[in-house]
């Protein structure tokens, strides 16, 4: 069964999904430079107080206790990050975008032109639904990679 996609409803559905792919994506690189910078700091941190606490009498044990803190600390968020994996979902989402991108430039150029017609336009809403389908494929092997 063929179907004859209306150009403005189209435009209207790749502006939206950019909209929000652009969210997600400026959402998980956010998520991903935190996990990665926390990672970074807080190890550091951890090495520097064990260093400190050597350096105690026995009875003093406030370093010690710090570097306890801060190691589980690192320990939740990179659970935390290796159950989202943001990273990944970081890279799916700037293909798909790219993948929109290319789709709402391709379909300006078709109307620029004055070459766009029906045909054209279900062409166009295929490719739509093809790079969703390619990210939500992608999505879901993340989330269930059995």
């Amino acid at each position: 069964m063929e179907v004859n996609a209306d150009l403005d409803l189209l435009k209207k559905k790749i502006e939206q999904t950019i909209s929000n792919f652009q969210k997600w994506k400026s959402e998980d690189k956010r998520k991903t430079t935190f996990v990665k910078t926390y990672g970074g700091l807080v190890s550091g941190l951890t090495t520097i107080l064990i260093g400190l606490s050597s350096y105690l009498p026995d009875n003093v044990k406030g370093f010690s206790i710090a570097a306890l803190i801060s190691s589980a600390s690192l320990t939740v968020v990179q659970t935390w990050d290796n159950l989202f994996n943001h990273k990944r979902l970081w890279l799916i989402e700037a293909e798909a975008l790219a993948g929109f991108y290319e789709l709402r430039g391709d379909l300006l150029h078709l109307e620029a032109s004055g070459t766009i017609d029906q045909n054209a336009i279900n062409i166009c809403y295929e490719r739509y639904k093809q790079i969703y389908r390619t990210w939500n494929s992608a999505w879901s092997e993340l989330r269930n990679p059995e």
